[in-house]
């Protein structure tokens, strides 16, 4: 019976297969809210007791022979205290992967004053319109600030616990594995290794144009990707030695450079909150940070839900940084620190530079962790960048109107006649030639008000440029 559906569903178009995989997620996930909704209640009324179960938990792996009952019980709660994450999830509007989110935010004991009914509006309007990716990285910046001091833990922790080992073996060759430390030089060691394997694929490219020239597009590179991070690795241990056995030491090794992207209204606050003045010729001792202050503040910056989720301390892979850390890098310098909106990072270009390139090219690719192709996980920093708008109409080349989009995308949107608009939320869509926005299944298509404002304001703009020139030339 299965093999004859599938021979069924092999002659149907890609169209309407589309069409009936979104109906079953649909479907699914207005079963997962019924389930949970039930579950919810069988808890709440301890009904698992009449076959003698001690606890739900025990109900659920009796019941179902499942090893998930614990992630499973943790939905149902969710969803029994706060409707409105099951009404979202029941209408369809994200899967249970969102609601984990969710739960996972509900269930650290230490936030519970933070975690109110408007918070978790803002968590379900955030998970229907982000990635889950980017979602997710939400989530962890709101549980950074609502619990500073168990995140600052669980930092040092990781530090404390750190551990690395290098061997060398007859059977699997070499052997690296590393953990733990905090987040600042764990991106700083990732950016490393991601800068010597851009090396490697850079000579893996001029090797094959060498060979075959004009027609090297048509053959693989010699190494696999494995084997060119097994390389950078390799190369990462030779030059670090050879610095050393020249005399110069690490000191005269270039320093690696992490960006934190860090909302400016936060970064100022966090400023003042420690009394940070260098004016006066002070001194700060970071390590002399009150836990008042840094609680103080993230009390503030949770507080309103309508600017909890604004407010991000981040590497722009996505790691949240505690704000001690921020305080730690913004002051020693070893990183570049990225303050969204800041006017010391020249971001905004005139009309005489077309291309993304150097601190544009950065500050476009800052804001995005991947390509923004639905679906597509292409890192940011390895994507050309995109204007949203194009420039032949009237594009600026500013962070506002850029976004990172990988090779193939990129052709894909112009090739395809995609367009791109920023909806009220925040987040910018692609828009077919039909009209038709891209959305996830099952996601309320978003409001475009300020973008129709803004393109009535550029067309009165417009016709009064006209009419100006017009003055002017009859005026001659």
């Amino acid at each position: 019976m299965f093999g004859e559906l599938l021979e069924e569903l092999a002659e149907w178009s890609p169209a309407a297969l589309d069409a009936e995989y979104r109906r079953l997620e649909l479907e699914a996930r207005e079963r997962e809210a019924r389930r949970l909704a039930v579950l919810a209640i069988i808890d709440a009324k301890g009904a698992g007791a009449r076959d003698g179960h001690r606890s739900t938990l025990a109900y659920l792996r009796a019941t179902t022979n499942q090893s998930h009952g614990r992630m499973t019980l943790r939905r149902a709660r969710l969803v029994g205290a706060y409707p409105q994450v099951g009404e979202a999830l029941m209408a369809g509007r994200f899967g249970a992967s969102q609601v984990d989110q969710i739960a996972r935010a509900q269930a650290n004991p230490r936030t519970t004053e933070s975690f109110t009914r408007a918070a978790v509006d803002w968590f379900v309007e955030r998970g229907e319109h982000r990635r889950l990716r980017e979602f997710a990285t939400e989530v962890d910046n709101w549980l950074t600030m609502a619990d500073q001091d168990g995140a600052f833990r669980e930092e040092q922790a990781a530090v404390e616990a750190r551990s690395a080992h290098v061997v060398a073996s007859k059977a699997v060759g070499l052997d690296v594995v590393a953990e733990g430390g905090d987040t600042l030089t764990a991106e700083a060691m990732a950016n490393i290794f991601k800068e010597f394997v851009g090396d490697e694929v850079e000579h893996d490219v001029a090797a094959r144009t060498a060979e075959h020239g004009e027609r090297a597009s048509e053959f693989p590179l010699p190494r696999t990707v494995a084997q060119r991070r097994f390389d950078a690795l390799k190369r990462i241990f030779l030059d670090a030695h050879a610095w050393r056995a020249s005399g110069r030491g690490p000191a005269a090794m270039p320093d690696p450079v992490v960006n934190i992207v860090c909302d400016q209204a936060t970064f100022h606050e966090l400023l003042q909150q420690v009394g940070i003045t260098l004016a006066d010729g002070g001194t700060l001792d970071l390590d002399d940070l009150s836990r008042k202050h840094l609680k103080k503040l993230m009390a503030e910056l949770v507080a309103d839900p309508n600017t909890a989720f604004t407010r991000q301390i981040r590497t722009t892979s996505g790691h949240t940084v505690h704000p001690k850390q921020l305080l730690q890098a913004a002051l020693t310098g070893w990183v570049r620190r990225v303050v969204l909106d800041a006017r010391s990072v020249p971001i905004d270009f005139s009309e005489k530079v077309r291309c993304f390139t150097g601190l544009a090219r950065v500050a476009a690719t800052l804001l995005h962790q991947t390509c923004v192709h639905p679906g597509c996980n292409t890192p940011a920093d390895q994507c050309q960048v995109d204007h949203n708008q194009a420039h032949s109409e009237g594009g600026a080349t500013t962070q506002r109107n850029a976004q990172p989009e990988c090779g193939p995308h990129n052709r894909f949107k112009h090739h395809h006649r995609w367009r791109t608009q920023r909806a009220d939320n925040g987040r910018i869509y692609n828009v077919r030639p039909d009209g038709t926005l891209v959305l996830f299944v099952g996601e309320t298509p978003p409001t475009f008000e300020q973008a129709i404002a803004h393109d009535q304001l550029q067309e009165r703009l417009a016709r009064l440029d006209t009419l100006r020139q017009r003055l002017v030339q009859e005026v001659a």
